[in-house]
């Protein structure tokens, strides 16, 4: 088999960077160990990885085995073999002290999971922030019941309605976006998958995998109040977000998570990806590499257009 030229990687490595936007965190789980290292913007954070035991954390690692990420499986992918994923089940994973997502006054949560049982509502995917001393600040986004998505802002949240977010065993792409320089109509929920027989399985005959919007809702609260810190995977405490020091009533999610980016902005609706940008990164995610008369015409193409752009 013919190798990738290093023009061609290049070409292609340009394309992808010119179709989706670059995520403030990113966690492919693509790493190993107690901890967890994101890949986006700002560089240095990371996540702690922990099981519950009574009202104790214990570090753990919760990566999955090689193979079981969205890509893990893929003919054709790089990731096909390797790629691994965090494994909700088992625990929470948790960052204390971050700023990178306090006060983003619009954002994008995306991500891929894997259900291995139907969803427990009150679990958590994605929430901020990490282990606080205050309650009901931030955003949030946890399952509702076995179909839909919950999505908070502080101490309000709106909920989906029979979204099917739900088919056992296999990945479902999903995206929230929040835009609070509007009053209404400013939470969009979508869903995708890896290929049309996925989608099929999940939403009915003549699905297809590309990303759709499922739903529009309304949280009218803002700029969310400053938060440090965010966790992955559970719901911690008797409260509304509960703490780590208060782990005893932990609310796990019945599956693997992979790829949790949070795209966002301060100040602003940047931070709300288009639907595009959203799908572009369900497409990334799940690529294969093509064969080298493919990649030289893209390659060629994407310098192309740079050369255009820069002349512009």
């Amino acid at each position: 088999m013919r190798k990738l030229s290093i023009g061609m990687i290049a070409g292609l490595a340009l394309l992808g960077a010119s179709l989706h936007a670059a995520a403030i965190v990113e966690f492919p789980f693509n790493d190993s160990g107690n901890t967890t290292t994101s890949t986006g913007t700002v560089s240095g954070i990371t996540a702690n990885l922990y099981t519950a035991s009574g009202a104790s954390l214990i570090p753990s690692d919760l990566h999955s085995a090689l193979g079981t990420g969205v890509a893990g499986d893929i003919v054709g992918s790089p990731w096909f073999g390797i790629d691994r994923a965090f494994n909700a089940s088992a625990g929470i994973a948790a960052n204390t002290t971050t700023s990178a997502l306090s006060g983003l006054q619009s954002w994008t949560f995306s991500g891929w999971y894997k259900p291995s049982a139907t969803l427990v509502a009150g679990s958590a995917f994605f929430q901020t922030p990490g282990d606080n001393s205050f309650f009901n600040r931030g955003f949030a986004v946890r399952a509702n019941d076995v179909n839909d998505l919950r999505i908070g802002i502080d101490a309000t949240a709106v909920s989906t309605v029979t979204d099917k977010f739900d088919p056992i065993g296999s990945w479902i792409f999903f995206a929230v976006t929040y835009d609070g320089t509007l009053t209404s109509n400013n939470v969009k929920v979508y869903e995708g998958f890896r290929n049309d027989s996925e989608a099929v399985l999940a939403l009915g005959a003549g699905t297809t995998a590309d990303t759709k919007l499922m739903s529009t809702l309304t949280l009218n609260k803002g700029t969310p109040l400053a938060s440090l810190g965010f966790s992955i995977g559970a719901r911690l405490g008797s409260t509304d977000y509960g703490t780590l020091s208060n782990p005893s009533i932990i609310q796990s999610m019945p599956a693997l998570f992979d790829n949790f980016r949070v795209d966002g902005a301060n100040s602003g609706n940047g931070g709300a990806l288009n639907l595009a940008s959203i799908d572009a990164y369900r497409s990334a995610d799940i690529a294969v590499v093509p064969e080298p008369a493919t990649a030289s015409l893209l390659a060629l193409g994407s310098l192309a257009f740079l050369s255009r752009r820069r002349r512009c």
